[in-house]
Formats: structure tokens, C-alpha cells, sequence
């Protein structure tokens, strides 16, 4: 039998399992800013936030990372009948520090 909530309380569920809508000052040092280095440090510090942060279980995982714009990505996370999107907006400071300056939370 297949159990249903009434949308606005599972919204709220979700929102209250994702913890925190931003993260500032949480940093990744040490990358050279060639193309790749930069991608996987960015790759690198958003799945460090999700382990610290993401409190959804279950689910299928993290299905997409997508750069949007130079300096904002979002990670795709499955759950069962929604995905879970986190934005970040970050900053690349100096020659190889990238910063969490914001991060957003919605459901899809």
C-alpha cells in the first residue's frame, strides 16, 4: 500500500532533513585553477558539504553535478517520488582557493 502526504508537509520534511540553506566559509585550498584541477576540486567540495550536510537517506543518490554558470553548480539527489536539488553559488579566491558562499534548497 502506498502511503501519501499532503504536499506541503512533505516539502517541509525535506526542506528540515537538508539542514542549512547556506554554508559560508566552507573551503577547498590546493587546486591549481587549470580546467580540470578547478573541476574536480569544485566536484571535490560539493560532495564534502553533501556528506557534512545532506541529511536525506534513502533515495537513489546523486544523480547530476551542473556547472549553471562560472560560479554557480547544482547537485541532483534522488529520493523516492522527488529529487532534491542543492545550488551553490562560489567564490575562487586568489590562485587556488574555491569557497561555499551560498547554498539554496529545492524539490523537485
Amino acid at each position: 500500500m502506498t502511503r501519501r502526504f499532503p504536499l506541503p508537509a512533505l516539502l517541509l520534511g525535506c526542506l528540515a532533513l537538508l539542514g542549512p540553506t547556506a554554508t559560508p566559509g566552507y573551503a577547498k585550498e590546493g587546486c591549481n585553477m587549470d580546467g580540470l584541477t578547478r573541476s574536480l576540486c569544485v566536484v571535490e567540495l560539493l560532495v564534502d558539504d553533501i556528506k557534512t550536510n545532506y541529511d536525506g537517506i534513502g533515495g537513489g543518490g546523486i544523480s547530476e553535478i551542473k556547472q549553471l554558470s562560472s560560479s554557480r553548480y547544482s547537485v541532483s539527489i534522488l529520493q523516492e517520488e522527488r529529487v532534491d536539488v542543492l545550488t551553490y553559488t562560489l567564490a575562487f579566491e586568489g590562485d587556488d582557493s574555491i569557497k561555499i558562499e551560498q547554498r539554496t534548497v529545492s524539490t523537485e
